[in-house]
């Protein structure tokens, strides 16, 4: 469905300032009207930016930076309250009249310094004017039902609702919505699964399970004869006068020779350990003399991006959306009722957007609108050669500049050529969205009338259509970090008003280091180049850790079904860096622990003797003795 509704939510008989109202959570939680200026300091922050400008193709106005000042939310540590978060979330209501749903509503304030346009700046303060909200349906929010931990603190009502057995512990799995089985029961420290069962216990089966299944079932067993790590190895110059003779394909002993299957590719790994010098070779001082080939790499080496950085990639979606409609359907010189036609874009409102991009997530470095060649409209209705506001951060602030005043225009980039050379005649790949607007039937909002013409519409791309490239390095004096680059185009319409053309892109750039690759064994037609180079042994299966970022041994080695964790500690798996490690150690003939890194076959429990039991032996032997 690619139809959307929108009203003005001040006419008729809405007030969402009214106390009166149901359905005006959000805009009590941050005492509107604001009048009092207890707070200013905690919850109003006073950023400042550097603009440079660009009034022809490869030449600034000043080669100095415009350095101007706007007030916006606070920018609070991790340990402040909830009320001086820029982000203030609603309990749970019921959007009555409107969605008819249960919602939450993530909230921002807009703040201005008011009284605008006064000459005298001691008399103003920074005022909230305004709030946006975002409406999230309440059904579809997870809830960690484990019990109250560090990684699920205080508040949570519904803590401690799991099913797990107390041999088990509940971990909380993501994607479940509002409601139950939204977790796993695993093994604790020193118990494992029984044989016939694959690992873990998942939190869906234990709630449609039966009673009695439930009483009979979903237990761990306890590991017998646990191992301890030794705390001292045997003489090291033994291990380095001998030579390593490790086999990695692993030879079985048998009259005729035969090659097991193996995860651990060892060439790919080795290829990899060679990217990863390289990367760490290559910084700031020395990329100019490093030539083209060096700054990038494969595309498989981002396998999973779509995925992991898919919140960041519809930030650019989002603004590539918002200017397809806004040039397909503004019309500044047709009038209706009281309402005026709307004026062109201005150039300060697109840098506004592409700073707000990159200050609203830490993981987006840089963000820019790149037009093409005079397809931008000034305020004054004069065309521009080139118009591309690009926004960026560093250590020392936010920047923006036009991209416009770059010696090397920004056209014969490979991403702004890619995306034309697909986009410049062929738009079956768009789709069409329509917006239904009502609006106010005069100046006071006495009622809500529908929109002259029934339906707003534009083509506009989806979040496939947009394009990833391979890390590079930005070397330009002003990032200078392996980035990954999604972009994505926008489109205004053509000269004869019957179809849309290809206008620019809407690109942003995520540092390389918040990705997190996947090491486990994937098949061949997987393009990932980190595939098959984890280390975990055969008794074991490779599960990829997440949150680590961009970095080798972030997986764990989880025993298989029928395996038991040997050891005494706290873990009940083995870590990739361990094994990292202990294969470095191996390859240079020093003592290591990578034999013992293993899991070993899950023995059965422990019998208890009996007086009955011991009778019952003797008389089964008599029995077998006699006859």
């Amino acid at each position: 469905m690619r139809s959307t509704k929108v009203v003005d939510m001040g006419t008729g008989l809405f007030n969402y300032t009214s106390r009166r109202s149901k359905t005006n959570i959000w805009y009590s939680l941050w005492n509107m009207p604001d009048v009092r200026n207890e707070k200013d300091s905690l919850i109003k922050y006073k950023y400042t930016v550097g603009i440079k400008y660009s009034s022809r193709p490869g030449q600034f106005d000043s080669e100095d930076f415009n350095i101007s000042g706007f007030f916006g939310p606070s920018v609070p540590g991790q340990h402040f309250m909830d009320e001086i978060l820029p982000v203030r979330f609603t309990q749970p209501y019921f959007d009555c009249g409107k969605s008819n749903e249960w919602i939450v509503s993530a909230v921002s304030p807009v703040i201005d310094f008011m009284p605008r346009y006064l000459r005298y700046t001691h008399m103003r303060r920074p005022r909230i004017v305004a709030l946006v909200t975002m409406d999230t349906y309440f059904r579809k929010i997870d809830f960690n039902a484990c019990p109250i931990s560090i990684g699920n603190p205080l508040p949570n009502y519904l803590a401690g609702i799991d099913r797990c057995k107390p041999t088990t512990k509940c971990k909380h799995v993501s994607g479940y919505g509002f409601k139950r089985g939204g977790y796993k029961c695993v093994c604790k420290q020193g118990y494992k699964y029984p044989s016939q069962i694959k690992p873990p216990f998942q939190g869906s089966l234990i709630e449609q399970a039966t009673q009695e299944e439930y009483e009979y079932g979903f237990t761990c067993t306890p590991i017998q004869h646990r191992k301890v790590h030794l705390g001292k190895h045997y003489n090291t110059t033994m291990y380095r006068q001998q030579q390593s003779t490790l086999n990695t394909k692993r030879n079985i002993r048998r009259s005729t020779s035969r090659h097991r299957r193996n995860a651990y590719d060892k060439s790919n790994a080795a290829k990899i350990k060679t990217l990863m010098k390289k990367m760490g070779v290559i910084n700031n001082i020395n990329c100019h003399k490093q030539p083209p080939s060096s700054l990038s790499l494969s595309g498989s080496v981002i396998y999973g991006a779509e995925k992991q950085f898919e919140s960041q990639a519809r930030t650019a979606l989002r603004l590539a959306h918002f200017l397809s409609s806004f040039l397909q359907n503004n019309e500044y010189n047709v009038h209706f009722g009281i309402l005026d036609g709307g004026q062109q874009l201005q150039e300060d409102h697109i840098f506004a957007e592409v700073l707000a991009n990159v200050m609203s997530d830490h993981k987006i470095l840089s963000s820019a609108v790149l037009f093409d060649s005079y397809q931008f409209i000034g305020a004054d209705g004069t065309e521009k050669a080139l118009f591309g506001p690009w926004a960026y951060r560093n250590d020392q602030g936010f920047w923006a500049i036009d991209a416009a005043g770059l010696k090397e225009s920004y056209l014969n980039t490979p991403g702004f050529k890619t995306a034309k050379e697909r986009f410049r005649s062929n738009i079956s790949e768009l789709k069409e969205f329509h917006i239904k607007a009502f609006v106010r039937s005069n100046i006071n909002g006495t009622y809500q009338s529908h929109f002259k013409y029934s339906d707003l519409v534009y083509k506009a791309p989806t979040f496939k259509s947009g394009r990833w490239s391979g890390p590079t390095y930005r070397c330009d004096g002003r990032i200078d970090k392996w980035v990954i680059t999604y972009s994505v185009p926008f489109f205004s319409r053509n000269i004869y008003l019957s179809s849309v053309k290809f206008t620019g892109i809407v690109l942003i750039d995520i540092d390389l280091k918040f990705l997190d690759i996947n090491q486990c064994h994937q098949p061949f037609y997987i393009a990932n180049a980190f595939k098959n180079t984890a280390l975990c042994p055969p008794s074991t299966k490779c599960s990829p850790l997440t949150g680590f970022g961009f970095g080798l041994g972030n997986y764990a080695c989880k025993c298989k079904q029928g395996y038991e964790y040997p050891f005494e500690d706290a873990q009940t798996w083995f870590e990739g860096v361990s094994l990292e490690l202990e294969w470095s150690k191996k390859m240079q003939g020093e003592p290591n622990r990578l034999h013992l890194l293993h899991c070993r076959v899950a023995t059965g429990p422990n019998v208890k003797m009996s007086l009955l039991l011991l009778i019952l032996m003797i008389t089964t032997n008599w029995i077998a003795f006699v006859f």
